[in-house]
C-alpha cells in the first residue's frame, strides 16, 4: 500500500520538524543553509522539499538563521601562515624545483584554506 501524496508531505514535514527538534548544527554551503544536506539528514527527498510550500518556509527561516548567525561572528578569521620553500632548493638558473614533500605540504595548505583537493 502506497502512501497519498498529501500523507507522505505530512511525513516529511513532521520528520523535518523532529530532525530541527534536536537542535543539530546547520550544514553550510555558501552563505546559506545546504538544502541538500539537511534533506538528506531529515531523510526528505530534495524534491519533496522542493514541492512543498511547508517545508520550504521552514528551510528559508533556516536560512535567515545562518545568515544571522554568520552576522554576529567575527568577521576576520586567522588563516595559517604560508610555508615558503627554503632557498637551498633553488638551482642556479633561478627555477625552483618542488620536491614531493613541497608539493605535498602546499597541497595540504590549499586544503586546510579553500577545502578542495589538488588533483
Amino acid at each position: 500500500m502506497t502512501l497519498s501524496n498529501e500523507k507522505s508531505n505530512w511525513d516529511a514535514i513532521g520528520r523535518l520538524k523532529s530532525w530541527l527538534a534536536l537542535n543539530p548544527e546547520i550544514p553550510r554551503f555558501r552563505r546559506g543553509a545546504n538544502k541538500a544536506a539537511i534533506c538528506r539528514q531529515a531523510g526528505i527527498a530534495r524534491s519533496t522539499a522542493d514541492a512543498n510550500a511547508e517545508i520550504r518556509a521552514l528551510l528559508a527561516a533556516l536560512d535567515l538563521d545562518v545568515l544571522a548567525a554568520q552576522h554576529t561572528t567575527p568577521m576576520h578569521v586567522p588563516r595559517l601562515r604560508s610555508t615558503v620553500p627554503e632557498v637551498s632548493n633553488v638551482p642556479s638558473a633561478g627555477r625552483y624545483q618542488s620536491t614531493p614533500a613541497d608539493r605535498d605540504s602546499l597541497a595540504l595548505e590549499h586544503l586546510l584554506n579553500t577545502g578542495r583537493v589538488v588533483r
